[in-house]
């Protein structure tokens, strides 16, 4: 009578393919996915061969194939995820420059109006004869244009790392 050997999950992940994160709240298992599952693995497979093989040279081809099999299916498994969450934050990334161009815009908006309602207070204030604000109190044009670089920066560094 064979005994019959129940299927083992031999590689897990906390990946959750329902997950949604942003650039500030990447989960922190993200960079070592790999790292504990395959020290885990190498323990079973090193477990296994020893329970297997007990030692005997003449096992040790059917052993060798067992462990490639499992290090294949879990380098597969693992790999999927890590390919999943890379694309994950690249479609966060993208989605982030998407939006500092969107709020980028609209501060070059408010800007532009507050320059120009300051200019006109200036003219009356002067029509007026009253005294008149520094000129230095206006927002800097400069100051939209780095902002604008830095996003082209980031923007270009994500199409360089495609």
């Amino acid at each position: 009578m064979s005994k019959e050997i129940k299927p083992m999950k031999i590689a897990g992940s906390n990946f959750d393919r329902n997950e949604r994160f942003g650039l500030q709240n990447v989960p922190k298992h993200f960079e070592s996915v790999t790292d504990d599952e395959i020290e885990r693995l190498k323990n079973l497979v090193l477990n296994e061969t020893q329970n297997i093989s007990q030692y005997k040279p003449g096992a040790l081809l059917d052993i060798l194939k067992s462990v490639d099999g499992h290090f294949d299916s879990a380098y597969s498994t693992l790999e999927g995820d890590y390919g999943t969450r890379l694309a994950n934050l690249n479609e966060v990334y993208t989605r982030g420059i998407s939006q500092l161009r969107h709020a980028c815009g609209a501060f070059e908006l408010q800007v532009a109006e507050y320059n120009i309602a300051f200019e006109n207070y200036l003219e009356a204030t002067k029509n007026l004869g009253n005294r008149t604000l520094p000129r230095n109190l206006m927002i800097d044009v400069e100051a939209i244009n780095r902002i604008k670089q830095s996003v082209k920066d980031l923007d270009g560094r994500s199409s360089k790392d495609e």
